[in-house]
């Protein structure tokens, strides 16, 4: 990939906990950098791929608490998990967090996941306010683990959640912690489902057929059709009863007047 390094601030050489982001252009990467500047755990350093015509970020959008390296590319053509690939191979520190551009991590992010990793050695899953899977949204592991085992990028929309399989196939442990290092994922702003459908269900196939489990489809299919039910059950709600309810309502009131 060429990527190149075209901003960094590194106040020491060593740091304990590497932050992985691979972003394109989201306005609201610059409030999860707001997030980052308050976090109680200071040892990170920020390792961001960028894929972007234009840089989009520059040193000054950096609040002067974080130690960052800024990698780029014009050529907008790298997934996610390619690029969560690329930042794989230049982490130099013992334990990795990855979280996304639309998240705002709380201040105790950090603080609170990076002793569960020293102490279960594993793969930890912090609180989530929209918790699916195993999201990089809020995770974090011995680097060791990323190094080993990449993000399968032949499911550019779900390598996340078949990384955890993955893992989990391998005898590693994906420890879920409600209670620790909360994250909130301002998802549905910020990706409409829409255009996601169909990679979606062709990632789902894939998966199935990679691990040859057809009752995860099965699975998957059952999720996304109670999802479907309850949208229609919602959008005939607001057509035959809560719509007509209020409108007739509203027709007295101008009746009475």
């Amino acid at each position: 990939m060429s990527f190149n390094i075209i901003e960094k601030r590194l106040e020491k050489n060593r740091f304990e906990t590497s932050i992985l982001l691979p972003i394109r252009r989201d306005k609201k990467v610059f409030r999860l950098l707001e997030c980052l500047k308050k976090q109680k755990y200071k040892d990170f350093i920020l390792l961001i791929a960028n894929d972007s015509k234009e840089p989009y970020l520059k040193k000054e959008d950096f609040p002067d608490e974080i130690n960052f390296i800024y990698f780029h590319t014009p050529e907008e053509k790298y997934s996610t998990f390619d690029k969560l690939n690329f930042l794989a191979e230049n982490i130099k520190t013992p334990f990795t967090a990855i979280t996304e551009s639309d998240c705002e991590p709380s201040p105790e992010w950090l603080e609170e996941i990076i002793p569960l990793v020293k102490k279960e050695k594993t793969v930890i899953k912090g609180c989530e306010a929209r918790p699916v899977g195993c999201c990089t949204a809020n995770l974090a592991f011995p680097s060791k683990i990323l190094k080993d085992n990449k993000f399968d990028v032949d499911a550019p929309i779900v390598a996340d959640y078949e990384w955890g399989m993955n893992l989990e196939k391998k005898g590693y442990k994906v420890k879920i912690f409600n209670d620790r290092g909360l994250v909130f994922h301002n998802l549905i702003i910020n990706k409409p489902r829409l255009n996601r459908i169909i990679p979606c269900a062709k990632d789902d196939v894939y998966i199935s057929f990679k691990y040859k489990d057809p009752k995860f489809l099965f699975r998957k299919i059952l999720r996304n059709g109670y999802n479907v039910f309850v949208g229609i059950t919602q959008i005939l709600l607001y057509l035959f009863i809560f719509i007509p309810y209020f409108y007739s309502k509203y027709l007295i009131k101008k009746i009475k007047k």
